[in-house]
């Protein structure tokens, strides 16, 4: 049986097919919350618990439809672990240098008005990044990608996930190509995970 937070790749053959209603219910779902939300006066706490409860929804979803091995997820082990802290890294000095060298680009990342203090470092290191890699790469690129080949489903998971920030935003685009590349061909949703933690640690710490 296959556990749930892995790091290593999970043997398994090449895209398998991810049933059309755990996708719909994935994506729709995680758009209906969102969507029930918009009345609430907006908060960081009320950010994190919209953010809380979808990420609830893609646990519930991935254990019905038994999709840790399909997704490339899988239980921590210490190799692992060791592997997400490096990606991260790496994707945070990457990421702090690039700013470093061009300060231009620093004005397109922009640091959000909801990501200060607690609920805020937690929704850009850990909340967001799980969010957004299980809604972007785990639902939307992996649908896509069994119909339509891995370029096109790359591209509009990207700008998906780009448009998703209220915008479109250059920075996120590019980030979300690299994601799912990285996705494509490692089959491991961690490390995509990863690079999106290192990421928005450069951008929080930066902001």
């Amino acid at each position: 049986m296959n556990a749930p937070f892995a790091m290593k790749p999970i043997a398994s053959p090449p895209w398998p097919a991810i049933p059309f209603a755990a996708s719909l219910a994935g994506i729709g779902g995680a758009l209906l919350i969102e969507l029930a939300s918009i009345p609430v006066a907006p908060g960081q706490w009320q950010l994190f618990g919209v953010r809380l409860l979808q990420l609830a929804l893609f646990v519930v979803l991935i254990r019905r439809y038994r999709l840790f091995a399909p997704l490339g997820l899988g239980w921590p082990d210490r190799a692992g672990l060791r592997v997400f802290g490096f990606v991260a890294m790496a994707a945070l000095l990457v990421g702090g240098g690039a700013v470093a060298l061009l300060p231009e680009v620093r004005p397109l990342l922009g640091l959000p008005p909801f990501a200060h203090g607690l609920p805020g470092l937690l929704l850009m290191l850990l909340i967001g990044p799980l969010v957004e890699e299980f809604l972007f790469r785990g639902w939307l690129h992996a649908l896509l990608r069994q119909s339509f080949g891995f370029i096109p489903s790359l591209i509009a998971s990207s700008l998906a996930f780009s448009l998703a920030h209220g915008y479109f935003a250059l920075p996120q685009l590019i980030g979300g190509l690299l994601f799912g590349f990285v996705y494509e061909k490692s089959r491991n949703l961690w490390l995509a995970v990863a690079l999106h933690v290192g990421a928005n640690a450069a951008v929080w710490l930066l902001g």
